[in-house]
């Protein structure tokens, strides 16, 4: 399973998605960090292999998959 950060906003749209590292690719990597504004919401989920954003071909496909993955409210 991969962790990913989805975004969405106040009408659970989807803003964007930040995929995390695993720890063995952490090590001694660069850090960075990013910021959304107080009204987005965020839900971290653990998505299948093949929501990779590497190898993610069709982004419209990719934003299709991820909206299936937000929690429902």
């Amino acid at each position: 399973m991969i962790k990913m950060t989805i975004a969405t906003d106040k009408k659970g749209n989807l803003i964007g998605a930040i995929q995390h590292r695993t720890e063995a690719e952490s090590a001694g990597a660069p850090r960075a960090s990013v910021n959304f504004s107080p009204e987005h919401k965020l839900h971290t989920v653990d998505v299948a292999p093949e929501l990779d954003m590497a190898r993610a071909k069709d982004a419209t496909a990719f934003a299709h998959a991820l909206k299936r993955c937000i929690p429902k409210a």
